[in-house]
């Protein structure tokens, strides 16, 4: 498999995809791919990808023309990369940006993306008239790079503070990890792209699943601008109309929730609002914290609204619409009058308050710029070079993590979110499980009636575990997030289990720790498990391999494996097993770790098969049910959807 994947969706664009496509090609890394993903099986774009005759490139295509999220989701199905990023067929990557994806991550397994600011470019066919063949090239600041906290950025993103291309887009703006991008799609059903406008949504997802990124100053990639670019069409007004009607027809769940949220609208500050507003619902329902500050997105748009004098009006009258549906008083707004002087092109040094040249905006014309390529060579030619192995002695590593206690726990025990999976295709579903929920109370409350999280609903028990000392205390170390506190009840079983192998003879072994959280607490719930060794294996994940290892560093006596489970289990799992936890990929993991394992385990040991009852799942029950009743056993289902055995 490739270390890198450049993923280029395109629909019908032969005419700047081939340009596009050379720049990709054009790495000085040797370890990469080119996924091209033909949006309709377009002929002028097989062609196109053809001509390269490239083994590097993969060419996918979908038999019929699919919403965007669905194309951008059939193109990440097809690429196999450790790192991904996007780029649009009218962009450019830089020649060295896999080679500096590639030092700089692989060097900080901790951090879960690259993300960098790109340089522009406006084709000679922009819908930006002024700005047509005009290259921003971004200059390198004094600082080489900066680790970012996802939690600050989705903080201020919501407030206002900070615009969505500061996010590590994964179009665009940052090579992700592929841990990153799978940690996304186990939560939400098996799509990464789950809002309706994909780039901003993967910037928000990433910033879910990641604790920090890395932020270089010195771009990978273009954004290039051509008279295709849906993008600029809503940026510019009504030289874009014609795109965004298409854009917005041809996505009828966007154009649904603008409508319910704001407005019959295509104006860009209310579209990537409406982006916002499906990402908390998704990531962040029951966080307080993450509000979308309506004021500020309101004002944003008046602000803009001389992008297009010739719209002003109109842009300005929605605004004071929403503002209304709002209960915002927009006449305390500071905003410009209607421009009445014509676009001039901008051309030379751009400079910020301290007097430092931050950019040049060159006239392609008179630089012979015809194309993407041809911005790509000259951005290269202009930026101070400088090797992978000189940038990555240059920016940080991983900052500190916070130690700030974590809203989980109260005074009364873990307050646990009501997380569901796998509900994203179930609308009437998910309205019920909102009604039930706002009816309720609060469902969070470690001691009320009701337990609603992990698909799990249940009335009037106990949960006892919910505040119980030391589980609280040994899940609240870990930080979960909302995802793993949702998972409390299948933790406090494996604790249980854990607990009760104590009188057995044996060592403790995981297969598949998904980042080690449910065990780091199974350790601490156990003081350290100071008298037995503990072994945990997972799939060959540079991030969550080295991640785990720093997870369970305060421990000696536990052994983190990452590689080939069951080509590793033989040689390095102990002969003598008390406790055994097995969550497997597939089926025939599953079958491979019980073959290897079972019969090291000593009598009265626990077996804890984490997917045996869930739905999606049914094959891998019924093989754990076959395995077992060979030998005599059988398994018990527990609500959670854990499997438990007692060998005897």
């Amino acid at each position: 498999m490739p270390r890198l994947s450049i993923v280029i969706p395109t629909r019908r664009r032969a005419d700047t995809l081939s340009f596009a496509i050379a720049t990709a090609l054009a790495q000085t890394h040797g370890d990469f791919e080119v996924v091209v993903q033909n949006n309709g099986n377009d002929q002028a774009t097989n062609d196109a990808v053809a001509a390269f005759a490239s083994r590097r490139i993969v060419l996918a295509h979908s038999t019929e023309v699919l919403p965007m999220a669905a194309n951008w989701e059939a193109a990440l199905a097809a690429s196999s990369g450790e790192y991904v990023a996007f780029i649009g067929d009218d962009d450019g990557m830089m020649p060295d940006a896999c080679a500096i994806c590639d030092e700089l991550l692989s060097d900080r397994p901790s951090l879960g993306a690259l993300h960098w600011t790109p340089h522009y470019y406006d084709w000679p066919t922009s819908l930006r008239v002024a700005a047509r063949n005009r290259h921003v090239v971004n200059l390198p600041g004094p600082e080489a790079g900066v680790v970012r906290c996802c939690r600050d950025l989705l903080l201020r993103l919501y407030a206002g503070a900070v615009g969505w291309t500061d996010m590590p887009l994964i179009y665009n703006g940052a090579f992700v990890r592929r841990s990153v991008i799978e940690k996304v799609k186990a939560f939400c059903g098996g799509r990464y792209f789950g809002g309706q406008i994909p780039d901003v949504h993967s910037g928000i997802a990433n910033l879910w699943a990641m604790e920090q990124f890395l932020h270089i100053d010195r771009p990978l990639s273009i954004c290039g601008a051509s008279g295709h670019s849906n993008g600029t069409a809503h940026f510019v007004g009504r030289s874009g109309e014609q795109l965004q009607t298409q854009f917005h027809a041809e996505n009828p769940e966007l154009h649904r929730v603008l409508n319910e949220c704001f407005l019959d609208s295509t104006n860009m500050e209310l579209t990537v609002a409406s982006a916002l507003m499906v990402a908390k619902e998704m990531f962040f329902k029951d966080d307080p914290d993450i509000s979308l500050d309506m004021r500020n997105v309101l004002l944003r748009m008046g602000l803009g609204a001389n992008r297009d004098p010739a719209s002003y009006d109109q842009t300005i009258g929605e605004m004071r619409l929403v503002a209304r549906k709002y209960g915002i008083d927009s006449d305390t707004f500071n905003l410009p009058p209607r421009r009445t002087s014509p676009d001039v092109p901008l051309q030379g040094m751009v400079t910020d308050r301290q007097g430092r040249t931050t950019c040049l905006v060159i006239n392609g014309a008179e630089a012979g710029l015809m194309t993407i390529a041809d911005a790509v060579k000259l951005a290269a030619a202009m930026l101070p070079a400088v090797t992978p192995t000189e940038l990555n002695a240059a920016v940080p590593r991983a900052a500190a993590r916070p130690a700030t206690q974590p809203a989980a726990a109260s005074a009364e025990g873990l307050r646990i979110p009501p997380v569901f999976r796998g509900m994203n295709r179930q609308p009437g579903v998910v309205d019920a499980l909102n009604t039930l929920v706002a009816r309720a109370g609060d469902v969070r409350d470690p001691r009320g009636a009701w337990f609603v999280a992990d698909n799990l609903i249940t009335f009037a028990r106990t949960r006892g575990f919910l505040t119980d000392p030391r589980l609280v205390a040994a899940v609240t170390a870990e930080r979960p997030a909302e995802a793993e506190l949702a998972n409390i009840w299948r933790t406090h079983a494996l604790c249980w289990a854990a607990e009760s192998c104590l009188a057995v003879a044996g060592d403790y072994v995981a297969c598949g720790t998904c980042g080690g959280y449910a065990m780091a607490v199974v350790l601490r719930y156990l003081a350290g498990l100071p008298d037995r060794r503990c072994f945990l294996f997972d799939l060959p994940d540079p991030s969550d391999g080295q991640g785990m290892r720093t997870r369970f560093d305060a421990w000696p006596n536990v052994l983190v494996t990452c590689g080939n489970v069951l080509a590793v289990l033989a040689e390095v799992a102990p002969r003598s097993i008390a406790f055994l936890h097995i969550d497997a990929n597939d089926d025939a993991a599953q079958r491979g770790a019980l073959e290897l394992l079972f019969d090291r385990v000593t009598p009265g040991g626990m077996i804890v098969l984490d997917d045996y009852g869930w739905h999606g799942h049914w094959t891998r029950k019924l093989a754990a049910d076959a395995y077992m009743l060979e030998r005599g056993l059988r398994v018990l289902e527990l609500p959670t959807g854990q499997g438990l055995v007692v060998k005897r």
